[in-house]
């Protein structure tokens, strides 16, 4: 588990939505939703790290199944 002191790099909500391929407007409904990536609140401001965006996109990643087998 990620602690703030071992953070490298944080996002804010544009230039995540950016990463994730989907508009700002979207993440923003998406986490009143509590869908998204896991984020962090610091006051009203709202940063995503690149190892929550990547868990995101890796557990929604669509694995097809080899036909052949």
């Amino acid at each position: 588990m990620n602690t703030l002191s071992n953070i490298s790099k944080r996002y804010p909500n544009d230039e995540a939505a950016v990463q994730i391929g989907i508009k700002p407007s979207t993440l923003n409904l998406w986490r009143t939703q509590r869908k998204g990536p896991d984020y962090i609140r610091v006051g009203r401001r709202v940063y995503y790290t690149q190892e929550q965006i990547d868990a995101f996109l890796a557990a929604n990643t669509v694995r097809l199944q080899d036909e052949r087998a």
